[in-house]
């Protein structure tokens, strides 16, 4: 994943190695209209809305892949995972493989307005691949396309432990990117690490900032049951 400079951000952190109760289809049907409902309102509370593509908070809703992050985390054969990640998962495995072989473009979805000023949140380049998901919803449609990214974790360090790293990083480092809210999608049993966490850190970077708590992003926590937590 790398986090761009040039427009507002909502990077999401979604466990999808750890837990069966993590599906596809609830994150793209059900957490990320709740993102759009809730980092709007955010927006509108910070007086942001300006920052947006095309000057209009009506982009979060006709364009959610130009600010929407979703990230899953797994370990390379994990553990538990519900069958709608098996597909997208596999295919980023074999994308890793391949890219010393071929250009990353020829594995990965277009990326929707490249930015020329990126960092990148893992240290590596990003691999956005295009994922299919059941749509029930859909009218004449089986499957809608949404672009994810995924980062495999080192078998012997639990995923929610690298996901707490990768939030503590950009809540640390947020005058890097701009990112409007943080979103983290976990089993129920990892529910709570992650509300604690999320009060740590906005205490933390509170105080180590002149701005105060206005300039440190809310991190909103989901799990099968849906918003859970969502900090100042």
């Amino acid at each position: 994943m790398t986090l761009s400079r040039r427009q507002l951000l909502c990077p999401v952190l979604l466990d999808i190695g750890s837990s069966r109760s993590v599906t596809l289809p609830q994150f793209h049907q059900e957490v990320r209209s709740s993102l759009l409902r809730e980092v709007d309102r955010i927006l509108a509370r910070q007086g942001e809305h300006s920052r947006l593509p095309q000057q209009s908070s009506a982009a979060l809703a006709t364009s959610p892949e130009l600010w929407i992050r979703p990230c899953g985390f797994s370990a390379e054969q994990p553990l538990l995972q519900h069958d709608s990640w098996k597909m997208p998962w596999q295919a980023h495995i074999h994308a890793m493989r391949q890219r010393g072989q071929m250009p990353s473009a020829a594995a990965s979805a277009p990326q929707i307005g490249r930015e020329t000023e990126t960092v990148p949140l893992f240290g590596t380049l990003s691999l956005p691949l295009s994922v299919r998901v059941s749509n029930a919803a859909a009218k004449g449609e089986e499957c809608v396309t949404m672009t994810m990214e995924f980062f495999r974790v080192d078998a012997f360090i639990p995923v929610h432990v690298q996901m707490y790293h990768v939030m503590r990083r950009i809540l640390e480092r947020r005058d890097l990117w701009g990112v409007a809210a943080v979103g983290v999608v976990v089993p129920t049993h990892h529910t709570e690490y992650f509300m604690d966490a999320a009060r740590r850190m906005h205490e933390r970077v509170s105080r180590s900032t002149l701005s105060g708590c206005d300039d440190v992003p809310s991190v909103l926590v989901y799990n099968p049951k849906g918003l859970q937590f969502q900090s100042p």
